[in-house]
């Protein structure tokens, strides 16, 4: 199950307008974390956690999913060796 935190403020009854508020955001820097362009605070993910009453499971899977891109991964460890071998040379 995914669960969209969009859909969850919207199914709530709030307006993304009225949760910025309550978080002190703008609306474009609000915008901004729900499309994963900036990360939420931890005291936002509370604030969001009691306005929504979300459960574990919901906080989880929405703030703490990672999101694994395997491919990149191990471009990125394969790059990283190959410094250190020049290095060691």
């Amino acid at each position: 199950m995914e669960f969209d935190l969009k859909e969850i403020i919207k199914n709530k009854g709030f307006t993304l307008g009225y949760i910025s508020k309550c978080l002190n955001l703008s609306r474009m820097g609000f915008n901004n974390k729900l499309n994963g362009k900036t990360e939420f605070y931890a005291n936002e993910i509370i604030v969001l956690s009691e306005l929504l009453n979300l459960s574990v499971e919901e906080r989880e899977k929405i703030f703490f999913a990672q999101k694994v891109d395997k491919k990149r991964n191990l471009n990125l460890i394969f790059q990283q060796q190959k410094k250190s071998n020049r290095i060691k040379k």
